[in-house]
């Protein structure tokens, strides 16, 4: 399954450098309502002058969100559209996020490892810090995905607040 996701990102991505400008990235993250931390590797391809799409890779590291829980760590893939909403001077940017995540938990039990499926919103902001280096911070909610896991007295969370903010090279 890992595969056919990760040859699909790669297939995308030679889909639209035509017209397009690439550019890769690093974040830290956390998911605030469980204050699990995370690292995300991240793929932004500007289709133009308002839309960009976005492919974030993260994995949230082991935490267990309850007393007496299992401990769970996350791979969240990401796939997003930004909107451009305002210029933030003459290079930087604030946007509307919309997208799908496919998150798989891992426990530390001897429960199976599960896929979940989610939806993002948010808004980010990017600003640049010299000629190669940008800097941004996203702040989004999770419908899903991510939240699954937190099962506490057969009750999962509606949703959790994701925050990311790292550099694009």
């Amino acid at each position: 399954m890992k595969k056919y996701i990760l040859s699909t990102i790669v297939a995308l991505s030679f889909c639209f450098t035509t017209n397009a400008q690439i550019k890769f990235g690093a974040a830290a993250s956390l998911i605030y309502d469980y204050t699990q931390p995370g690292v995300h590797g991240i793929l932004s391809i500007d289709m133009g002058e308002r839309y960009a799409l976005f492919t974030d890779l993260g994995f949230h590291l082991p935490n267990a969100p309850f007393q007496n829980s299992n401990k769970v760590s996350i791979f969240a893939l990401d796939l997003g559209l930004h909107y451009k909403v305002i210029s933030i001077g003459e290079e930087g940017r604030l946007d509307g996020v919309a997208g799908i995540q496919l998150a798989q938990h891992n426990f530390d039990s001897d429960e199976e490892n599960r896929f979940y499926p989610g939806i993002t919103s948010g808004a980010f902001v990017m600003y640049p810090i010299n000629d190669s280096m940008e800097a941004f911070v996203e702040v989004k909610g999770v419908i899903g995905g991510i939240t699954q896991n937190y099962d506490f007295a057969g009750l999962s969370d509606p949703i959790a607040v994701l925050i990311k903010a790292g550099v694009f090279f």
